[in-house]
C-alpha cells in the first residue's frame, strides 16, 4: 500500500489538482493522468497584496510613503505601486485616492491606518485633519473637577427647589385674600 508523503498543487487554466508523491517511487502520478501532461501543469504561487505604510525619515522623525507591496515582502521591499507619502507629524500628505480605490476593487487590502487616510482623505489628495479638543486630565484633577460638577448640580437642585417654594408660597397668599374678599361680597 502506498502512502502519500507529500502533495503538490497543480494550478491548470484555473482548476486545482492535487498531485501526491507517493513512497514507492520518486515520480508524480496524478490519478490516471499522463506524468508528461501534469509536468507541463504550472505551479503557481498566489500573491496578496497589501496597501501599506513604508517608513522613511531619521530616528524619531517618522515618514511614510504609501504603497501597494505583496504582503509577504519586508516592511521597506519593492513596492508595486507608489501612492503618496504621509507625514504623521506636521499632518501633510500627498495621496492618489482614485489609484488607491482601483486597487482595493482588484483585491488589494489596505491596513488600518492606510484606511483612515483613505476614509479622511479630500478630493486634492491632502489629509482632512480635525484635532480632538479632548484635555488629558489626572486622576486628582478628573476627581476635583468630578467634585465640583457634582458641587454645581447640587446648588441648581437646591435654588430650583427653592424657587418652587417661593412660587408655592406666592400662589397660596394670593389665593388667600381672594378667599376672605369673596365672602365679604356675598
Amino acid at each position: 500500500m502506498a502512502i502519500a508523503r507529500k502533495l503538490y498543487l497543480c494550478l491548470n487554466n484555473d482548476t486545482a489538482e492535487v498531485i501526491p508523491l507517493y513512497n514507492g517511487s520518486d515520480t508524480r502520478t496524478s490519478g490516471g493522468l499522463d506524468v508528461d501532461f501534469v509536468s507541463k501543469l504550472k505551479y503557481k504561487e498566489v500573491k496578496m497584496l497589501k496597501i501599506r505604510l513604508k517608513r522613511l525619515g531619521a530616528k524619531k522623525q517618522p515618514s511614510y510613503r504609501i504603497v501597494v507591496v505583496n504582503s509577504t515582502s519586508k516592511r521597506d521591499g519593492k513596492p508595486v505601486q507608489e501612492l503618496g507619502h504621509y507625514n504623521p507629524k506636521t499632518k501633510v500628505m500627498q495621496f492618489d485616492k482614485t489609484a488607491a480605490l482601483d486597487w482595493i476593487k482588484k483585491g488589494a487590502q489596505p491596513t488600518e491606518r492606510v484606511q483612515y487616510l483613505i476614509k479622511h482623505c479630500k478630493e486634492d489628495g491632502t489629509l482632512d485633519y480635525q484635532k480632538k479638543e479632548t484635555v488629558k486630565l489626572s486622576k486628582k484633577a478628573l476627581a476635583k473637577k468630578q467634585a465640583e460638577e457634582e458641587a454645581k448640580a447640587k446648588a441648581e437642585a437646591e435654588a430650583k427647589a427653592k424657587a418652587e417654594e417661593e412660587a408655592a408660597a406666592a400662589q397660596a397668599e394670593e389665593a388667600a385674600p381672594a378667599e376672605t374678599e369673596a365672602p365679604a361680597e356675598a
